[in-house]
């Protein structure tokens, strides 16, 4: 059933049992204001008959699914180029200096896992499960927002699984075991501890120095996690598998992604932008 919400389209699933209407909006930014959908002459008698037990039982009265005030501004979203030149700038220091190895990964843990700062500097060797047919981030509840464990997939993208099993071996080849952190202090005196917040986004920053001095200005290790959302759904993956990804509460929030990258990528290689 398609039903019309002050000019949304939106797909409505009725629970036979409950009558409660399920409503996934398909706009970029805005959802559907659950009080106006119920009072709304768009929808049909039948479901009219049923708004007071909505509002009651389900407590939709006053409650937007989403803000619709809150909005990604797509400036704040690296586009294809810019990955790519970053990614292609980072392998070529990376031949040179393990701080430029160590950099790489925290990109691609940002830009394409889609980790906040605080789970890749809790990440640990034991987190990062490869060698098996669907690698995998295990994100414990101890490091993620609102204490959801999650899973975030490796193998949506073949360059990030290379370059982040490469530096797990590294990290074993330097005696790192399964409790230690993934990525971590290099100097002599602090080897192996744990990388301060600050520190990680100042490494995110400065990885982008290729893109130019105004825009490093603007970029933060949070837009990275942006772009995951929105390169990942542009790649192909669904709503559900992207809001799973990143750990978002509720399927609206991720909805806010949709559109904002326009021309998909197969899946398999959604951050494979011609990066060398």
């Amino acid at each position: 059933m398609s039903l019309y919400v002050d000019g949304l389209s939106v797909h409505a699933l009725i629970l036979k049992q409950e009558m409660l209407v399920v409503a996934i909006v398909e706009t970029t930014y805005s959802c559907v204001d659950f009080a106006k959908f119920a009072q709304s002459s768009a929808i049909t008698p039948k479901l009219r008959n049923y708004r007071e037990k909505w509002l009651k039982d389900y407590n939709f009265e006053g409650v937007r699914c989403m803000n619709a005030a809150w909005k990604i501004d797509q400036t704040t979203i690296l586009s294809r180029a810019e990955i790519a030149a970053v990614l292609t700038d980072l392998k070529r220091r990376a031949k040179r200096s393990v701080n430029s190895r160590m950099n790489l990964i925290i990109f691609r843990l940002a830009t394409c896992c889609g980790l906040r700062v605080s789970e890749i500097a809790g990440l640990k060797l034991r987190d990062v499960r490869v060698g098996i047919d669907r690698p995998y981030l295990r994100l414990p509840k101890g490091i993620t927002k609102g204490k959801r464990p999650r899973r975030a997939p490796l193998w949506w993208d073949s360059g990030t699984l290379d370059d982040l099993t490469h530096w797990k071996a590294e990290r074993q080849s330097q005696g790192a075991k399964p409790p230690d952190y993934f990525v971590c202090a290099m100097s002599k005196a602090v080897f192996g501890k744990k990388l301060d917040p600050r520190n990680l986004r100042y490494r995110f920053i400065s990885s982008c120095r290729v893109l130019g001095n105004e825009r490093q200005e603007d970029v933060t290790i949070h837009d990275g996690r942006h772009s995951f959302c929105s390169h990942a759904l542009a790649g192909g993956r669904s709503l559900a598998e992207v809001r799973d990804a990143a750990g978002h509460a509720n399927v609206s929030t991720t909805s806010v992604y949709t559109h904002i990258v326009t021309d998909g990528d197969e899946p398999g290689d959604i951050f494979d932008f011609g990066c060398e």
